[in-house]
């Protein structure tokens, strides 16, 4: 259960991203892009992060669980910058 969790934490993050690229072909403003598609992701992620490291006893998963929210975010990022690269014109 708490595997899904994990999971659906990375998911809740992509969504909101997604969400995020939408608003902004609505309205333009990058600002407004850049908290919603990357800085509550972030806090998302980090939470998540911080919950499975003292949640989880074995050292090993630990870190692979926090290298996992680090590619996420990293991901993400770089969907924001296609996004961003899509949206100048």
């Amino acid at each position: 259960m708490k595997l899904v969790l994990f999971f659906g934490f990375i998911g809740l993050s992509l969504l909101i991203t997604v969400f995020g690229y939408f608003s902004l072909k609505k309205t333009k403003k990058m600002g407004q892009l850049l908290l919603i598609s990357f800085v509550i992701p972030g806090l998302i992620l980090g939470g998540s992060s911080i919950w499975w490291f003292f949640t989880e006893t074995d050292g090993i998963s630990q870190m692979v669980g926090l290298f996992i929210n680090g590619g996420a975010l990293l991901v993400i990022g770089i969907i924001n910058i296609v996004f961003y690269l899509i949206n100048r014109n």
